[in-house]
C-alpha cells in the first residue's frame, strides 16, 4: 500500500507492476517523504511531468514505467545529504556544492540495489547531465546521455524552477517556460523541449 502523497500513484495505470518487488522502492519513497515533504512533492510533480513527456515522445509502456520510477526516485540520493546543506538559506560554498553534486551517483547506488531497477538507476545517475557536457557527475554530452535522463532533466528543471525553495522564490510558469527555451541545445534536448511545449503546461 502506498501511503501519504504516494497514494496518488495509480496501480491501474500499470506503473506499479506486480512483477517487481516494490516494497524496497516504496520504502525509499517513504523515507523521502519522512525526511522532507517538499522534496517528496517535488519528486511526485517531476514524475507526473516526465510520464507525460515520455508518452508524448512515443515511448512504449515499459519505458514509460522506467522513466516514471526514475523520476520518483531521482533525488533519493539527497537522503545522504545533511539538512544543514539541503536547507541552507543562502548560497552554497564550493565544498557544499561538491556534496550536492554527488546525489545522482548516491541515488543511483541506492536504486541499483533494488531488484529489477538497474535501468531506473541509470536514469537517476544521469538526470543532471546536460547536452553540452556541462552537467554532473560525469559531464556527459548529448549522445551519451540516456534519452530517459534527458526527459528527467527537463521535467526536474521545470518543476524545480516553479517550486518555492528556502533560498529563492518560485518562478511563474511563463518564466520557467522562457528559461527552458533559453537553455535548449545547451542544457536540454531539443526533442524533449518540443514535446514539453506541445503539452501546453
Amino acid at each position: 500500500m502506498m501511503d501519504g502523497i504516494w497514494s496518488l500513484e495509480m496501480p491501474g495505470d500499470g506503473l506499479l507492476p506486480d512483477i517487481w518487488d516494490l516494497q524496497p522502492a516504496i520504502g525509499l519513497l517513504v523515507q523521502i517523504q519522512q525526511r522532507d515533504l517538499s522534496l517528496a512533492l517535488h519528486c511526485h510533480r517531476v514524475a507526473n511531468l516526465a510520464t507525460r513527456l515520455a508518452r508524448e515522445l512515443g515511448f512504449h509502456h515499459d519505458e514509460v514505467r522506467t522513466i516514471r520510477w526514475a523520476a520518483l526516485l531521482h533525488d533519493v540520493g539527497k537522503l545522504r545529504i545533511s539538512d544543514a546543506i539541503l536547507n541552507k538559506g543562502g548560497p552554497l560554498n564550493a565544498d557544499e556544492w561538491a556534496v550536492v553534486h554527488r546525489h545522482p551517483a548516491e541515488g543511483a547506488e541506492m536504486v541499483a540495489t533494488l531488484t529489477g531497477m538497474h535501468d531506473v538507476a541509470e536514469l537517476v545517475l544521469a538526470h543532471h547531465e546536460r547536452v553540452n557536457g556541462s552537467g554532473y557527475p560525469y559531464r556527459l554530452a548529448l549522445e551519451n546521455i540516456p534519452f530517459g535522463a534527458r526527459i528527467l532533466g527537463v521535467a526536474d528543471s521545470y518543476c524545480a524552477m516553479t517550486d518555492k525553495r528556502i533560498y529563492r522564490p518560485s518562478l511563474t510558469p511563463a518564466q520557467a517556460h522562457s528559461e527552458v527555451l533559453r537553455c535548449v541545445h545547451t542544457d536540454f534536448d531539443a526533442k524533449v523541449v518540443s514535446a514539453f511545449l506541445s503539452l501546453n503546461i
